[in-house]
């Protein structure tokens, strides 16, 4: 698992996590940014793709023996790490997720069939 400390709010590699109140991630089709220790253990342990884990030093030790070994984790002074998500964020932990490719109704229905233990549910809503 490759530790980057970053040094610098400009620092390309955590654009994803920069001043995270913008509107513009949380309507990305393409990535998410989970927070806090919990919901990045959740991540981690996940089907989803995580492209890297951004967190405060003090969170360091805790969250690096978790990680993959192609997951790169970057680490920040406690100020540094608030200032590049945008808030006093006192969890200190974040990971930059890829959303899933939302799955067709047959391979919904596939997976349903070839597992009868796993109940299917299914909440249809009608398009606007």
């Amino acid at each position: 698992m490759p530790t980057t400390r970053i040094d610098s709010l400009d620092d390309e590699r955590v654009r994803m996590y920069r001043n995270l109140r913008d509107a513009d991630l949380a309507r990305s089709n393409t990535h998410f940014i989970a927070e806090g220790r919990f919901i990045v253990e959740r991540l981690l342990a996940s089907d989803c793709e995580v492209e890297s884990v951004l967190v405060a030093e003090r969170q360091a030790e805790k969250i690096a023996p978790l990680l993959p070994d192609d997951v790169p984790m970057y680490v920040a002074d406690d100020a540094r790490h608030r200032a590049i998500v945008g808030f006093d964020f006192h969890r200190g932990v974040l990971a930059c997720g890829r959303r899933p490719a939302t799955p067709t109704l047959d391979s919904l229905l596939e997976r349903a069939t070839s597992d009868p233990s796993r109940p299917l549910t299914l909440v249809i809503c009608p398009e606007t």
